[in-house]
C-alpha cells in the first residue's frame, strides 16, 4: 500500500465516524494501523497522517490528492 492508497481508505471512514475521528486525533498512528490492520514504517505513517489531516481539515474531495501531491 502506498500513502495515497492508505489515506484514501482512511479519510472517508474518519468523515463518517466521529468516534474514529476522535481516536485519530488522539493517536493517529495507532488508528491508521488498526484501520489497515498492518504495521507500517514510521516515515510512511507520518506522511499518511499529514495527508489525512489535510484532507479532513479541508473536508473537500481534492484536499487529499493535493496534500499527497505536495509530498512528492
Amino acid at each position: 500500500m502506498d500513502v495515497k492508497e492508505i489515506a484514501g481508505k482512511i479519510v472517508p471512514l474518519l468523515l463518517q465516524d466521529k468516534n474514529l475521528l476522535k481516536d485519530f486525533e488522539a493517536n493517529p498512528a495507532k488508528t491508521i494501523e488498526s484501520i489497515i490492520k498492518k504495521d507500517i514504517p514510521d516515515d510512511v505513517v507520518n506522511m499518511v497522517i499529514s495527508a489525512v489531516k489535510a484532507a479532513v481539515s479541508g473536508n473537500k474531495a481534492g484536499g487529499l490528492l493535493d496534500s499527497v501531491k505536495k509530498m512528492f
